[in-house]
């Protein structure tokens, strides 16, 4: 027996957990807490897990998955009951993946509180983004920046002046 499985175990829990606030106040926040805090401690061993293939892309790709699944349910949950606009949670790309891969019961997302669109399909015409989970996939194994830029993956969009 080997401890290889409860090791991977815990390390797609965590993976599962991750919070993926884009918004709150900016994705460069999140970047520098990440490379400060979580990389020294959390993220090298998801390399050294990864390279040993203890973890592949598809394990990694599928905790993302559902840390999506989390953050956009309580993005959700935030707007429909009106305290914050759709393109002001912690994530608006988040919640259009969401949205897009039918994750969040259809009656919540009629309930969504938008600003600038004029229903959900537009707001998940301007923030999904197709690739969303290989993308932070690629975020967690490569604590440097990646060579594309996070503009295409996270609209640059906070809360302006009019819409607080």
């Amino acid at each position: 027996m080997t401890l290889q499985n409860p090791v991977k175990d815990f390390v797609l829990n965590e993976i599962r957990r991750i919070g993926l606030v884009s918004n709150w106040p900016s994705f460069a926040e999140i970047e520098e807490y990440a490379r400060n805090e979580l990389i020294p401690k959390k993220t090298k061993g998801y390399i050294l897990l990864y390279n040993d293939g203890v973890i592949t892309d598809d394990e990694i790709e599928g905790a993302l998955h559902e840390a999506v699944e989390l953050q956009a349910r309580f993005d959700l949950d935030l707007t429909a009951i009106g305290r914050r606009y759709a393109d002001h949670v912690g994530s608006p790309e988040v919640l259009a993946y969401a949205i897009m891969n039918g994750l969040l019961p259809e009656d919540m997302i009629q309930r969504i509180n938008l600003d600038h669109e004029k229903d959900v399909s537009e707001f998940c015409e301007h923030y999904y983004r197709p690739g969303l989970l290989e993308h932070l996939r690629k975020k967690l194994l490569n604590p440097e920046p990646l060579p594309e830029s996070d503009e295409h993956y996270y609209d640059p969009h906070t809360a302006c002046t009019d819409c607080l």
